[in-house]
Formats: C-alpha cells, structure tokens, sequence
C-alpha cells in the first residue's frame, strides 16, 4: 500500500519532489475519486469545479504579480485577505456537493499552511530589510509554493483522466 504524501508546515522551503508528488496524488484522487466503501464513483472532482476554483486563485496571483503602489504591509494584508477568503468558497461548494470531501479537505490544509508559511516569510522580509536598509521584497516562495500546487492539483487532474 502506497504511503500518503504529507504536505509539509513549512511551505516556503519545500522540495520541488515533494511538491510534484503531492500534487500527483492529490489530482489522481481528485480525477478518480476514493470513498470508504471502495465506489471510485464517488468523491470525483468535476473539471468545471476545478477551474472555478483556479479562477478565484489565479485573480490573487494577477494582483500578486503586480502589486502597484501598495507598500509590502498593505501587499501582504491584501493576498492574506483574499487567501483566507478562498475558505468560504470552498466551503459553499463543499456543502453543495459532497463529491468535494476529498478537494475541500486538501485545499483547506493548504491554505492553512500558505498562511502559516507566509506570515513566517513576512516577518523574515521585515527583518532583512530593517538590517540591510533595501527596497521591500515583494516576492514570497511560500506564495509561490501555494500558486505551484493549485496549479499541480489542476494538471494531475487533468492527466489522470478528471471530467465533467
């Protein structure tokens, strides 16, 4: 029996391995579905609730790609924001179709852990940039991490058959 992929705490240092193969499995299960009574039926994942999904998160990453003229707190406050606010839209689908169980649970731990990582990443940032005196830093690995594995979960879905 194959051992679950576990999605490490700390997202901003993840190996790249782990990531591809978490997403591997997550979108295998996503596509194929997994119930305790053994119907592969269930818990499948429809492409189009998929995409829906990835089109909440990929407006986050529209703004993250270019933040404008927001100073790094007001950035960071804004992509926190609209992360944590991914949870009640995964909730409403959820409570919609329970075929979601698989997806909601996974996504869930992910956000929790994007969060984690990127209030970590943030207070690092602040503290460089206070002892080196630079321009504030835009960019979070954490963040990135978090964009790799929605966008991971959506291609192994995709490769291991996931349909309407």
């Amino acid at each position: 029996m194959n051992e679950k992929i576990k999605l490490p705490d700390d997202l901003l240092n993840i190996d790249p391995d782990i990531i591809d193969n978490y997403c591997r499995e997550k979108g295998k299960l996503f596509a194929e579905g997994e119930s305790e009574d053994g119907n592969r039926k269930k818990n499948k994942v429809t492409t189009s609730k998929l995409r829906n999904f990835f089109s909440k998160v990929d407006s986050i990453r529209t703004y993250y790609r270019n933040p404008g003229k927001d100073s790094l707190d007001e950035f960071y406050n804004k992509i926190r924001r609209e992360i944590i606010l991914v949870k009640p839209t995964l909730a409403y689908a959820y409570g919609r179709d329970k075929n979601l169980k698989n997806f909601y649970y996974a996504t869930l731990e992910l956000i929790q852990k994007s969060i984690k990582s990127l209030d970590n990443e943030l207070q690092m940032k602040k503290e460089k940039q206070e002892k080196e005196k630079k321009e504030p830093d835009y960019k979070f690995e954490s963040l990135d991490n978090f964009f790799t594995i929605i966008e991971g979960f959506v291609a192994y879905h995709k490769f291991y058959g996931g349909q309407e």
